[in-house]
């Protein structure tokens, strides 16, 4: 079991922090030596929390699992006080916390990466973190389930999800389990090629997406 753990840690992480995408990849989403605080949701039927604190402890980063229901003072308390240069969680609950800064006229220059998921994210958003977190700050979009992990990430400025095509192969299948065109919408299928225990094969997400010209990415419908 370690040395599957080991192939996995080689695979998303490099002398330049955490990468997601191709082996050897040239976009970091998680630098080395960052402080990152985690407010993603725990309980309630999910393991997001437990699974981003996961990610970024593998990648050397020190953790602080929040989770979603803790105050807004007291996140920006933690991450004042240690010097956080990385926020995660769900997109709400990221721009709830930036809202909160922005109207008591505090600020997190600190914040230089933001790591969201579960739901989509705007213009108005990015305007807002950019007040209150570093104005140079890069945000990116994390992809996975309480079953298969984080296994694919969106890059700033980028349309599509890059997917960890090492140890997951992506499949976009009609409703008879059969795999579609490129440019044809379908279900988003998994199997994950490094689990022994719990093997995952051809587990369907319950997402839709479509099949670009190469599996390795794919784009949230």
């Amino acid at each position: 079991m370690s040395r599957v753990h080991a192939n996995f840690k080689d695979l998303f992480y490099s002398k330049g922090g955490l990468y997601f995408g191709a082996s050897g990849g040239s976009s970091g989403a998680l630098p080395l030596e960052s402080v990152a605080i985690n407010v993603f949701v725990a309980g309630y039927g999910t393991r997001s929390l437990e699974v981003l604190s996961e990610v970024l402890m593998d990648g050397g980063a020190i953790n602080f699992p929040l989770e979603t229901q803790t105050p807004d003072s007291s996140i920006f308390f933690v991450a004042e006080r240690y010097g956080a240069n990385v926020i995660t969680g769900m997109t709400s609950r990221l721009l709830q916390f930036g809202i909160y800064c922005a109207r008591n006229g505090l600020k997190l220059p600190n914040i230089t990466q933001v790591l969201h998921g579960g739901e989509q994210f705007c213009e108005e958003q990015l305007e807002l973190f950019s007040k209150v977190f570093n104005s140079e700050m890069k945000v990116y979009s994390v992809y996975g389930s309480s079953e298969a992990g984080v296994f694919a990430v969106r890059q700033p400025d980028e349309k599509w999800y890059s997917v960890q095509e090492d140890s997951m192969i992506v499949e976009v299948v009609d409703e008879n389990g059969n795999v579609v065109d490129e440019g044809s919408e379908g279900r988003l299928v998994l199997t994950n090629t490094l689990k022994r225990s719990l093997p995952m094969i051809r587990f369907d997400t319950g997402d839709l997406a479509r099949a670009t010209p190469s599996y390795h990415k794919v784009l949230n419908a």
